[in-house]
This record gives structure tokens, C-alpha cells and sequence, in this order.
């Protein structure tokens, strides 16, 4: 009797090797924006002020753009660490 089909077990190994990839990706960029959203947002727009007149000292975020940053950051933090307790609890 044969309990896993061939393709099945194959999807899941594909899957397993998708989740090895995006959860550090999602911890990576979502703590720093869940942790320091205005430095981040304040880089983001520095970056922005390349070519303008104004100089990267004199820049700063808007409030809804370091506020987006932090919901951002937390929803990836949190989607992230479910994905690792899912892939170490199996």
C-alpha cells in the first residue's frame, strides 16, 4: 500500500525548500521596520533625495510613511515567525 503519491511528497519538499528561503527574507526586512521605522523611513527618503537640490541632512518621513513602515514591518515579522515555527514544529 502506498501512502504518499510520488508528485505529493515532491510538492511538499518543493514547498519545504520555498518556506527555507522567504521566512529568513521576511525576518530580515520586517524586524528592522517593525524595530527602527523612522531611521528606515528616513533612509528610504534620503535615497529619494538623490538628485534634488535638497541635501540627505535636511529630509524627513512623513508620519503615515513611518507609521506604514512599522504595520509593514510587524505584519512580516509576524507572518515570518509563523512560518519558522511551522517549518520547526513540522
Amino acid at each position: 500500500m502506498v501512502l504518499f503519491h510520488k508528485s505529493y511528497t515532491t510538492h511538499l519538499l518543493r514547498a519545504n525548500m520555498e518556506a527555507i528561503i522567504i521566512v529568513p527574507v521576511l525576518l530580515a526586512f520586517g524586524l528592522p521596520g517593525a524595530l527602527w521605522p523612522y531611521k528606515l523611513s528616513r533612509l528610504q527618503e534620503q535615497f529619494d533625495s538623490i538628485g534634488s537640490r535638497r541635501s540627505w541632512s535636511e529630509v524627513e518621513p512623513a508620519d503615515w510613511k513611518v507609521g506604514l513602515t512599522r504595520i509593514l514591518g510587524i505584519g512580516m515579522s509576524v507572518i515570518g515567525a509563523i512560518g519558522a515555527l511551522s517549518m520547526i514544529v513540522g
